[in-house]
């Protein structure tokens, strides 16, 4: 796969479709490879006319790893920002903001439809505020206002979140995948083990290094509440929660929605922190139909 120098580090990216269709470029969340967003949602954005554009954040799949920031202490960090005080991270999201907005302009592309899932969201949202005039749309899936009512899940899911990464072996993250998975995923449409075991695979299999994953947590932790940057942001926007989400609950997303000028809320019933087919099909469709209204507006 490709590779673009941008900001210091070296991001792996794809095209799926046409270079000259109108692009959506796909932000994926914390410590998840590019190849987290579902080849069948990819296929329907492709197939309704756009080009997508995936890549993999800093510090994960095989982009570059910044070891030389250091590893924090998470579960420190984690505890001063419940008390609301100074937390300082490697890089912030709004690095991993400006990394995509590089990466579009090393690939030749002006403007994007910007979509994000859980810290993907995150990363979208300080996009489209840093970025304006390269932001077609904007699209946030189960994510959050990073307000510290919306900070952390339930403490079953922090200890898994702020938990060392899991041993370099395929079995040992089969284990931890597992149990994550099967805590956060949809009860709309459960994922069976046989499905989870082999996505899990072909993760480890592309890049099973997760010596990123305290430094992307330290930024997710750091992050101080966007609701006055969201309120700046024109771009219209598509905002997706389920209704069933253990890790950032629905109530994040809507608070997400009415902190933006021009939002559209989309509450899926069943659905948890997870991207499984009777979700993704609804948010291909909306998507779609976001990027169309763009196009005839001009």
């Amino acid at each position: 796969m490709p590779q673009v120098a941008v900001n210091g580090v070296e991001l792996t990216w794809e095209r799926l479709g046409r270079s000259e269709d109108p692009a959506v470029l796909l932000i994926m969340g914390f410590s998840m490879q590019m190849t987290a967003w579902p080849t069948e949602f990819c296929d329907a954005l492709v197939a309704a006319g756009l080009q997508v554009i995936r890549f993999d954040n800093r510090d994960i799949g095989l982009s570059s790893r910044l070891g030389h920031l250091g590893r924090p202490d998470v579960q420190r960090l984690a505890a001063a920002r419940t008390f609301g005080l100074p937390v300082r991270s490697p890089y912030g999201i709004i690095d991993m903001a400006n990394d995509a907005a590089a990466l579009l302009t090393e690939i030749g592309v002006d403007r994007a439809h910007i979509v994000g899932a859980s810290m993907g969201g995150m990363i979208a949202q300080h996009f489209a505020h840093a970025h304006p005039q390269r932001t077609l749309s904007l699209t946030s899936i189960m994510s959050t206002t990073s307000q510290l009512r919306y900070a952390f899940p339930k403490w079953s899911l922090m200890k898994l979140m702020l938990a060392p990464a899991p041993a370099p072996n395929l079995e040992a993250r089969i284990a931890y995948g597992l149990e994550f998975w099967r805590a956060v995923g949809s009860p709309g449409d459960r994922a069976s083990d046989a499905e989870l075991i082999a996505d899990i695979r072909s993760w480890f299999e592309r890049s099973p290094d997760l010596s990123g994953r305290s430094r992307q947590l330290a930024a997710v932790i750091a992050e101080r509440s966007r609701v006055r940057l969201l309120g700046r942001i024109d771009a219209p926007a598509l905002v997706v929660h389920g209704t069933d989400d253990p890790l950032i609950p629905c109530a994040a997303g809507r608070a997400t929605a009415r902190a933006l000028q021009r939002a559209k809320f989309l509450p899926l019933d069943g659905m948890g922190h997870d991207l499984r087919p009777r979700y993704t099909e609804i948010i291909a469709r909306e998507l779609t139909d976001l990027a169309r209204v763009c196009r005839d507006a001009g």
